[in-house]
Order: C-alpha cells, then structure tokens, then sequence
C-alpha cells in the first residue's frame, strides 16, 4: 500500500489537486492496486491523501501518510488494527477530558491559546493486560504553527491481544 512518486502534474491546471488526478498519478506512476486502494480511502474524507510508508509495531500497523496538497503538516500517522479500522494519531482535539488534566489546566493558565498541532510523535509502547498493547503518541500543544512547543499531550491507543483497537485515552507523561 506504500506509494513514492512524482505530482507534478496534480499541482497545476483545472486537475490541480483532485482526487481523480491523484489516482490517475498514482497509477501512471507504478503504484500497486493496494496503495491506490489506501490513497482512495485515506481521501474520502475531502483531503487528498496516500500512504508513504509501513511498518509494524507490536503487532499493530502503522502508516505513514502523505497529504500532498496540504500548505502546512504534509505528514501524518494512521494505526491500523486487526480488523482493518484506521485511527488517525494526529487528530487530538482540547476537549473537556484534555481540558481536566493538571498538567494541560497549568499549561492553558499561563498560554491559553495553546492547542494541539500535529503531527504526533511515537513515544513508546507498554504492555496491556491480557497481552494487550497500548501505543504512545505526543502531540505537541502550540499557540501557532511557527510557534515554539509550550508543552504536549500524551495520548495511549489501546489494542486487545487480537490487536483489535479498544479505546484512546490521556496518559500523563511521566516527569
């Protein structure tokens, strides 16, 4: 499902950056059926998307994604479970549950205009109960793009033995 290859042509002109020229690109340039597969999926959201890179990590999928056409943050991670569900690591939202942790309360009382921006980082993995696993992921949280890091959120993604994903949950980072 790993595709490399040149754009060029999806960048300019009434194609520029439609999903119909991205398949077409894709396909001109060798990509196997896999990866036009993954890149139609990855691109049903209204993002242009294919994935650039695979590899395993206890048991679980993970692929590297290329957004293209994006003008910030071209890269992106997916987990992908026993099943085939797809869990996108870098869409962490400052909801209430991020808003309740001490170390995000003391964050967001000196800079309240940070927030989360991908992309997110490996940070470890940790055995689950029942042989389980449990993913480390941290997302830096920022005023801007161009901004420097105030801090980060550390979100662990959850796989049974199966390596069926179970649930995302905060997990603090440990001092």
């Amino acid at each position: 499902m790993v595709w490399s290859g040149d754009l060029n042509a999806c960048r300019q002109g009434e194609a520029a950056a439609t999903r119909e020229c991205l398949m077409k690109a894709m396909l001109a340039g060798g990509a196997s059926d896999d990866a036009v597969t993954a890149a139609e999926q990855l691109s049903s959201a209204g993002e242009l998307a294919h994935v650039v890179a695979w590899h395993d990590q206890d048991g679980v999928g993970v692929a590297t994604v290329n957004y293209p056409f994006r003008a910030n943050t071209n890269e992106g991670t997916r987990l992908i479970d026993a099943s085939g569900k797809r869990i996108d690591v870098d869409n962490v939202q400052l909801d209430d549950t991020l808003r309740a942790d001490p170390a995000v309360q003391a964050l967001l009382a000196t800079d309240p205009q940070a927030t989360p921006f991908a992309p997110a980082q490996a940070a470890g993995t940790a055995p689950l109960d029942g042989g389980g696993v449990r993913l480390l992921y941290r997302t830096p949280l920022r005023e801007c793009h161009a901004c420097p890091d105030l801090g980060s959120v550390q979100m662990g993604y959850d796989f049974d033995a199966k390596r069926n994903f179970i649930a995302q949950q905060l997990v603090p980072v440990a001092p």
